[in-house]
């Protein structure tokens, strides 16, 4: 049986209720719908949101990887893109839009860093 939303996971709920239900053998039938979604208004606040929801990510594949679900992401590959960020900044960077692209890249990494430290996750 499912229950309801998790209450304890801030962000991603939705997705973490979705799998437990794909998960108990049952189908997700959505009715056509708009769906609203608010971009952040400031640079600084789309970081801070994904940085939130890469922490969380690891918390949703922890808590979802005794159920079956993958591992998020192999130490190899985890430390091989540490090496490469400061490489992709090099080649890649070269105007505001792509350092805007470049450091979401890198916040998003520094999230899920942070969420396996934080919920002790090791890749």
């Amino acid at each position: 049986m499912v229950c309801g939303f998790d209450e304890t996971m801030l962000l991603l709920e939705d997705v973490d209720y979705c799998w437990r239900i794909q998960k108990a053998g049952k189908t997700l039938n959505c009715a056509k719908a708009l769906v609203h979604f608010r971009f952040r208004s400031t640079v600084e606040g789309l970081y801070s949101r994904y940085w939130k929801l890469a922490c969380y990510d690891v918390l949703l594949h922890q808590k979802h990887q005794q159920l079956g679900m993958p591992k998020l992401i192999k130490w190899q590959d985890f430390v091989k893109d540490a090496a490469i960020f400061p490489v992709k900044f090099i080649v890649k960077v070269r105007n505001r839009e792509s350092l805007v692209r470049w450091l979401l890249d890198f916040v998003w990494f520094a999230g899920h860093l942070q969420g396996c430290i934080k919920y002790k996750y090791l890749p």
